[in-house]
């Protein structure tokens, strides 16, 4: 399957200011949890895509990926919004379908995203739900070309909202059930956002992961 990986990360992290200004970079047993991010999809795709909101953002990854991946700056820095991240990802996708994955998820789950992509095929979205109805946007595969033209139509309209990418789409929810074939515990959605989160990881980190 022709598929772009876009890994978002040019939110402002906010509650973790104290520890670090931008989660990606932010270490954990030494190594930036974008790196965790990229050594667990790089056999995925020849095309992953770092989404930054600045020059000077861009400079501060590529001295950590170096050429692991591409950068890409969305230069809107007026407004913050997950949906102007996934825009740029999707003008920059070269691949038939784009995953779009957070920086702050450094326990994501290699089998689980190939099921994402085993699925994708027939459908416009694929994303994982959990039974109470919480979607994972930012855990999802796109059929890239649906999901350029809809994004922009969108930002035109200032709406902002990423979940506006499923309207009128072929959207297949998978139960977050299924992934415990995979992960038992489901921390693969687990991401980083205040120092307790923080504290949380680096217990679970000590323990066997399966990716």
């Amino acid at each position: 399957m022709n598929t772009t990986i876009a890994i978002l990360s040019g939110g402002k992290s906010h509650r973790l200011k104290s520890v670090v200004p931008d989660k990606g970079l932010l270490l954990l047993n030494n190594k930036p949890m974008i790196l965790w991010v990229i050594e667990v999809i790089q056999e995925l795709s020849n095309n992953i895509l770092v989404i930054v909101s600045s020059e000077s953002q861009k400079e501060k990854y590529l001295e950590v990926i170096e050429n692991l991946a591409e950068m890409v700056i969305d230069k809107r820095e007026s407004i913050r919004s997950s949906l102007l991240g996934a825009h740029a990802a999707f003008m920059h996708a070269s691949g038939k379908y784009t995953i779009l994955l957070p920086n702050d998820t450094p326990l994501l789950n290699r089998d689980a995203l190939l099921l994402l992509i085993e699925l994708c095929e027939d459908y416009d979205v694929v994303l994982p739900r959990w039974p109470n109805g919480f979607i994972e946007p930012l855990h999802a595969i796109y059929r890239t070309e649906i999901a350029r033209k809809r994004s922009t139509e969108l930002i035109q309209k200032n709406q902002y909202k990423l979940d506006g990418l499923l309207q009128n789409a072929n959207v297949l929810y998978i139960n977050t059930e299924i992934f415990k074939q995979f992960d038992p515990q489901l921390n693969m959605f687990f991401n980083v956002n205040t120092p307790g989160d923080l504290k949380k990881l680096k217990g679970l980190v000590k323990k066997p992961q399966r990716r």
